[in-house]
C-alpha cells in the first residue's frame, strides 16, 4: 500500500521530538541560533550582519 512506502518526514516535529525540546533549550544559552516551525537549527551570524 502507498502508505506503508509512505516514510514519516524528517522535517515533521513527531520524528524528532528532542529538536524541540533542544531549541528551547539552546535559545536562552545562543540567541544567534534561530530554529524553524520544524525544529531545525539555523545558523545565522546576526552580528556579523549588523556589522556594516
Amino acid at each position: 500500500t502507498p502508505r506503508a512506502n509512505r516514510q514519516p518526514n524528517p522535517k515533521e516535529p513527531q520524528s524528532t521530538p528532542s529538536g524541540s525540546k533542544a531549541a528551547a533549550t539552546v535559545h536562552p544559552v545562543q540567541p544567534n541560533l534561530k530554529t524553524t516551525r520544524s525544529g531545525r537549527v539555523i545558523k545565522e551570524p546576526a552580528r556579523l550582519n549588523l556589522k556594516p
